[in-house]
């Protein structure tokens, strides 16, 4: 118990998050010293932040689950932390504990910081609450988000929410943005009217790729993928299209989706552009789908 204690003040003191804070941790943890929570928490509070993510993850698993005002407490308080950090490894620690406990007054606050976040770890761990706690009453927020982001990764997190909770409302202005969206998030909108499987949205995705097929955007490819899982063979002709007149990265990229798709008719496409490119990684690439796909 008395190494406990010390250890106890080495963690909420150290700014040392790689080698003091998780053994303290840790001797913490196996003498199951409960009667460190009071200080955790407070140090929790004051601690640099990756120092706070270990003492957050030692306090989830020093909280029994019979004491549940101690839980919400304590989930309250990553709640409002969440608000605050800008650290990356906090967030996905923060989210566990909501969710092991049972903290669903998370939701509104974790929509509003999907919508207002540019820290990819944050909108994560926003997304992990909303859908682990079903918060449909967040969706047209959520929606918006991935409208109006130009980071795909923030743009990930919503479609994730979108398809997870099946929010087939989105999808009339999931079309309309489309069409303006960054390629890298207009990919994410694409599977989301792909996992719908929206016949509507075909028109809009089928102008997207249209207007975009001299890109350099190496994400272009999966705008394709996308409207091969909803058109299938009726999408190819467009497709081939605009792997022949897409620049060679793209190209490359193509390709490896015509093998992932084995698309016989496009062998056509690749042994011209194979014989025709200058671009030894997009030969070797073409060479693949040739001999893969007779």
């Amino acid at each position: 118990e008395e190494l406990a204690a010390k250890m106890t003040q080495e963690l909420i003191t150290t700014k040392d998050s790689s080698y003091v804070a998780p053994a303290a941790a840790g001797v913490i943890q196996q003498f199951r010293y409960r009667k460190a929570i009071p200080d955790l928490v407070k140090g929790l509070q004051t601690a640099p932040s990756n120092v706070a993510t270990t003492i957050a993850g030692l306090l989830r698993t020093l909280i029994p689950p019979n004491e549940q005002q101690e839980r919400e407490n304590l989930a309250a308080l990553v709640v409002e932390m969440l608000e605050k950090t800008q650290d990356y490894s906090f967030p996905r620690e923060a989210a566990a504990i909501i969710k092991e406990f049972g903290y669903r007054k998370a939701c509104q606050p974790a929509t509003k910081l999907l919508y207002a976040t540019v820290n990819t770890s944050i909108a994560e761990a926003s997304a992990d609450i909303i859908k682990s706690f079903q918060c449909r009453e967040g969706l047209p927020t959520v929606t918006q988000v991935l409208c109006t982001t130009t980071n795909s990764s923030i743009g990930q997190s919503a479609a994730d929410v979108i398809k997870t909770l099946q929010y087939r409302e989105a999808l009339p202005d999931l079309r309309e943005a489309i069409q303006t969206a960054p390629i890298a998030v207009s990919v994410h909108i694409a599977n989301v009217l792909a996992a719908f499987q929206d016949q509507e949205g075909i028109k809009a995705l089928r102008e997207r790729i249209g207007n975009d097929k001299y890109t350099s955007d190496g994400n272009f490819a999966s705008l394709g993928k996308a409207l091969y899982e909803l058109q299938g063979e009726q999408s190819v002709d467009l497709l081939i299209e605009c792997f022949k007149d897409g620049q060679a990265y793209v190209q490359a990229n193509w390709i490896d989706f015509f093998k992932e798709k084995r698309i016989v008719k496009a062998r056509e496409a690749v042994q011209s552009v194979r014989d025709s490119t200058t671009n030894d990684y997009v030969k070797q690439k073409a060479n693949e789908f040739l001999s893969a796909v007779q």
